[in-house]
């Protein structure tokens, strides 16, 4: 994966492991899908994997403000109707169970491609405010889903990479942007002061040494 947020692209982070659904699919299949996997959304697609719609929250709620995971849970628990229960809620029950996807889907879904930058589809997420995008290939093919969450994800990722202290090679952190000349200059002169430092030092020591020879010789004259 590229260092950089600013170089990660959508199809370096995006979700490749798709569950996806058909427009003939049950709605409720679908709403129990995304209950029980708690996903906020499903792509939908045709026989050869193009993305012809979305199903997410907000399409689960019909015209009669009816939360279909809800419905989900009432007829999980829900036991076999007798002939005394009411024909209306049986009536209104099984509409609910023919539902299909292309009644409720969104038909003309926002979607990203897999080969835009990461910070691309951040802004995408910004205008559109959704919590997951469908991921296309240049013929419309699903490839993935993006999540909020995934972005969200490779920042603190990023910012764990940042934070971590690097290793320093031979050159130090003030050189490594110079120019290769300016970097062999800087190391040339850094040599010569070394030199001159430990030419100093002998230098130094040397004249201590005569000047304790000198004055013994002369204590001893």
């Amino acid at each position: 994966m590229p260092k950089n947020f600013s170089e990660i692209k959508v199809q370096d982070i995006m979700t490749t492991k798709i569950q996806a659904a058909t427009p003939q699919d049950s709605v409720l299949d679908v709403a129990k899908t995304m209950l029980d996997r708690d996903f906020n959304g499903v792509p939908i697609v045709d026989r050869n994997m193009k993305l012809v719609g979305m199903v997410t929250m907000k399409e689960l709620l019909d015209k009669k403000g009816l939360y279909l995971p809800t419905a989900v849970r009432f007829l999980s628990s829900l036991k076999v109707m007798h002939g005394k229960d009411s024909p209306e809620l049986n009536r209104k029950l099984q509409k609910l169970r023919d539902m299909k996807v292309v009644q409720i889907m969104n038909h003309d879904p926002f979607y990203i491609l897999s080969s835009i930058r990461l910070e691309q589809a951040a802004e995408a997420f910004l205008i559109h405010d959704e919590e997951l995008l469908p991921v296309v290939d240049e013929k419309k093919n699903l490839v993935g889903v993006l999540a909020k969450y995934d972005i969200l994800r490779s920042l603190t990722t990023g910012a764990e990479r940042l934070n971590r202290p690097r290793q320093l090679t031979i050159e130090s952190e003030e050189t490594a942007d110079l120019p290769e000349i300016e970097k062999q200059f800087v190391m040339v002169s850094r040599t010569r002061a070394r030199f001159w430092y430990v030419a100093l030092f002998f230098f130094l020591v040397i004249g201590f040494i005569i000047s304790v020879a000198v004055i013994l010789r002369i204590r001893i004259v």
